[in-house]
């Protein structure tokens, strides 16, 4: 888990970190855990998958901008 924060370049002190791993359906645990946290903003990224709208946000983006209690963001890596 650390390696993987730490790839996402530095983290600023004043920032609230928090990690959690879970099983189940990706996009139904992220929506219960923004509902339990009262989160104010879900940050996804979108990978393509088979129909447009997944290929455009991918299946579990997609889930869960259906099902957010709060603000979304998407973000695609660009392809070089």
């Amino acid at each position: 888990m650390d390696r993987l924060i730490g790839s996402c370049g530095s983290v600023p002190d004043s920032a609230d970190l928090t990690t959690e791993i879970a099983s189940g359906e990706a996009s139904a645990e992220i929506l219960n855990r923004a509902r339990d946290w009262g989160a104010d903003l879900i940050v996804l990224g979108a990978k393509g998958a088979a129909s447009l709208e997944s290929i455009i946000l991918g299946g579990t983006a997609e889930h869960v901008m259906q099902g957010a209690p709060c603000s979304i963001l998407v973000v695609r890596r660009r392809s070089s």
